[in-house]
């Protein structure tokens, strides 16, 4: 659609991406098929990768790239994936996220706590002792003055001295999966389970939510740029804040920020909607690289080209098929022709848009047919049926009211039926007339026939009429016993 380019798998092996980095120039994912490299914009399978427990996370170095698994951690160096043998005591054990600090030691978050691998040294436990998914470590950060804090599902720490001191949040403060310190030192963290951004200047925290024009997302990475801006994607998509948002935050605590739309993934299933859950896993939910952003979305790459639209983005809905018991139809831009036998028709449509966490409200009219806009509940399946439709021309029409300019607009046409036609219509009033004339030529040939035959039952009555009076004149004018003229002949 223009502002983003899903990236899709090979089908053979399309399953659930979690992570993304660059390392040594290339573009690596993986996921639960294995680790890929990113080829003329198609991901292949590295070999030997689909064997390895299902990969959750990647940390590039220069001459390895780290792999956290649901089971233990590896290590990749271009050719082979190996079992790293110093942190065989997790390899039970998900790695979320890994941090090599300054003084090279390696610092892996998990699914049961933080844990640490000095050089030269055996794997140290640092929290988590009840072997417990009760500590499970999110995000690890190491700030340009060395400090390194740990956040997770139970809040942030400060670590210090191998002990993880609490850092207090604001009020409410959920599950914190991602961490950013900014360009000017100030910490950034994206609350999981709330949905939102806090930002910390000096000891005081800034809490950045709906009321301040963020949209409630629920956080999984930070990705800084060199402009200052961070993208924050979330279960639910992407969106930017530009560095003069983030100052205006910090100057103005009560001013509404503008944001930048990237990608909106909703959690609903929808037709035509390709992504349904989750920019990433643990570290790697995000990659920054020559002017595109590269976020994993479980069943594809997407890439989102820079600078962002300024907009609060845009709703486009779309037809995708007309049903019916006949054919299936796909959306063109002239006229459908539907069989005069196509009446009852399920129509599928859905809405794709950009603007983070927008929920459509669709409202459909089928011109021809329908007198008013009707609306699709909240949560329904985006489809429609009407049974039984009349011969016609018709325009289906859907729209987002929420705040989409656009819709989209199908014309179709069903065939009349034979009897439906102006030809068969034509023909039955000729054969009507016909009819009624062939009627009104026989009653007029009946009612002649009928005058004939009264005319002469008439003339015959007459006639014998006239006899019998003869008759009668003879009797009274002759004698009836000599039949002599009697004295009344004249």
């Amino acid at each position: 659609v223009g502002d983003y380019l899903p990236i899709p798998f090979d089908p053979a092996q399309a399953q659930f991406m979690w992570a993304v980095t660059l390392w040594q120039g290339q573009i690596y994912t993986a996921g639960t098929y294995g680790l890929t490299r990113l080829q003329d914009e198609r991901q292949v399978v590295v070999p030997g990768s689909t064997g390895l427990p299902i990969i959750y996370s990647l940390m590039p170095e220069a001459d390895a790239l780290w792999l956290g698994t649901m089971r233990g951690v590896y290590r990749f160096d271009g050719r082979h994936a190996r079992p790293v043998p110093e942190l065989a005591p997790i390899s039970d054990t998900r790695s979320n996220t890994f941090l090599r600090s300054s003084d090279g030691t390696l610092w892996i978050g998990t699914s049961r706590g933080l844990y640490r691998l000095p050089p030269g040294r055996p794997l140290q436990r640092i929290s988590g002792h009840d072997n417990s998914t009760h500590w499970e470590i999110r995000s690890l950060l190491q700030t340009r003055q060395g400090r390194i804090y740990v956040s997770g599902d139970l809040g942030l720490w400060q670590l210090q001295d191998d002990v993880l001191v609490p850092v207090p949040l604001p009020e409410g403060a959920g599950s914190l999966y991602a961490l950013l310190e900014l360009d000017d030192g100030r910490l950034l963290a994206g609350d999981r389970g709330k949905g939102q951004l806090y930002l910390r200047d000096g000891q005081r925290w800034l809490t950045l939510d709906h009321k301040r024009g963020i949209p409630h997302n629920e956080v999984y990475a930070l990705i800084g740029d060199a402009d200052g801006g961070v993208l924050v994607t979330g279960l639910r998509g992407a969106y930017r804040l530009d560095a003069s948002q983030l100052r205006l935050a910090h100057e103005h605590p009560d001013a509404i920020l503008q944001i930048q739309p990237g990608l909106t993934l909703h959690r609903r299933d929808a037709p035509g909607q390709q992504a349904i859950c989750c920019l990433g896993g643990g570290d790697g939910r995000g990659l920054l690289h020559q002017g595109r952003y590269y976020l994993p979305a479980s069943r594809g790459l997407f890439t989102i080209n820079t600078p962002l639209a300024s907009s609060h983005g845009r709703s486009v809905p779309r037809i995708e098929r007309i049903n019916s018991t006949r054919s299936v139809h796909l959306p063109t831009a002239g006229v459908l022709q539907l069989a005069d036998d196509e009446r009852d028709l399920r129509i599928d449509f859905s809405v794709l848009n950009l603007s983070p966490l927008h929920w459509p409200r669709l409202h459909y009219r089928l011109h021809g047919y329908d007198r008013h806009w009707q609306a699709l509940p909240a949560g329904a399946t985006p489809h429609i049926r009407y049974t039984n439709l009349p011969a016609g021309r018709y325009r289906f029409e859907v729209t987002d009211t929420s705040g989409g300019t656009r819709s989209a607009i199908q014309s179709f046409v069903i065939a009349p039926a034979l009897h439906e036609t102006r030809r068969f219509t034509a023909l039955m009033v000729l054969a009507c007339v016909a009819l009624l004339g062939l009627s009104l030529w026989l009653g007029h040939a009946w009612h002649r026939r009928k005058r004939h035959q009264l005319e002469a039952l008439v003339q015959h009555r007459t006639q014998d009429l006239a006899q019998a009076n003869d008759r009668l004149d003879t009797l009274a004018r002759t004698d009836p016993l000599t039949g002599l003229n009697n004295r009344r002949h004249a």
